[in-house]
């Protein structure tokens, strides 16, 4: 099953603008911030894939219709929270690699 562009929220406009700015900022904003700040290099990796995704795949046919761009726009806004979960866990799983002390390996015999 094709996803359709005939998703709708129920609310009001303030709420879905909201929403929608939250969601589109914070898929793309989030990782750039990550990188740029703190030097996180994961979520921005997810993010390359994700645009890889957005822009290329969905014009496969057994992914996309291959007509506009209305399966990728719907992507960037149905699978947000996922996405913004998902660079919380890559985050967190390189700040952990990040902070063990490599340099003391045990010895090989």
């Amino acid at each position: 099953m094709l996803p359709s562009s005939n998703v709708s929220i129920s609310g009001t406009l303030w709420h879905v603008l909201v929403i929608s700015t939250v969601f589109g900022l914070g898929t793309i904003g989030v990782p750039v911030f990550l990188w740029v700040r703190y030097e996180i290099r994961s979520p921005l990796a997810l993010l390359m894939g994700i645009l890889l995704f957005w822009l290329v795949l969905v014009y496969v046919p057994p992914i996309g219709t291959g007509e506009g761009d209305s399966p990728g726009f719907l992507f960037v806004f149905v699978w947000a929270p996922i996405y913004l979960v998902a660079y919380g866990i890559l985050t967190i799983g390189e700040y952990w690699l990040r902070r063990r002390n490599l340099t003391e390996l045990p010895p090989t015999s």
